[in-house]
């Protein structure tokens, strides 16, 4: 892996009244994606052991969830980000969070604007997804659709991924 900056995100699966996945809004005060959704995570610093150390770490710096609470499943297929100022490398850590989940619990730090949870239903269904130029975009970026907060670029591609996984036959076909 060459070219840019390395982060890791959790892609936490949560028991609520439905599972799902938890998400956060990023603070519209942030230079780098302020308001957009995305899942906890950040950058991997020198004094992280691996990108799950990394991803865990910034849980608990976005949320307040600390790294003993979480069971880490592995890893998906890392992406590059597109568009922003600096393209990162981002891994994806998939975790559960055993246990009734409530969002009460959660003690969002500065950089979250609140969290939520997009049911599993919806995040893993293959036909959710599209492309389509977005404001602001030069190229066309993953987009979900549903009737909660845009969820769009790398956010999107993740869970596409996701998704793509548990139904072989979503997966786009070699032309």
């Amino acid at each position: 892996m060459l070219g840019g900056p390395r982060a890791a995100v959790v892609v936490l699966v949560i028991q609520g009244d439905e599972p799902g996945f938890l998400m956060t809004t990023r603070s519209a005060t942030l230079q780098e994606h302020g308001g957009e959704v995305a899942f906890p995570g950040g950058r991997i610093e020198a004094s992280d052991a691996d990108p799950a150390a990394a991803a865990l770490r910034e849980l608990g710096e976005e949320v307040g969830l600390v790294s003993s609470q979480v069971w880490p499943l592995g890893y998906l297929p890392g992406i590059w980000t597109h568009g922003s100022r600096v393209r990162y490398w981002v891994t994806p850590l998939l975790a559960w969070l055993p246990g009734r989940f409530d969002f009460a619990q959660l003690n969002p730090g500065p950089e979250v604007e609140y969290a939520f949870g997009l049911p599993l239903a919806i995040g893993l269904d293959p036909g959710r997804y599209d492309r389509r130029r977005l404001p602001g975009t030069t190229h066309e970026v993953p987009v979900l659709h549903w009737s909660g907060p845009l969820i769009w670029g790398a956010t999107a591609r993740i869970l596409m991924g996701c998704a793509q996984r548990i139904d072989p036959a979503a997966r786009p076909q070699p032309g």
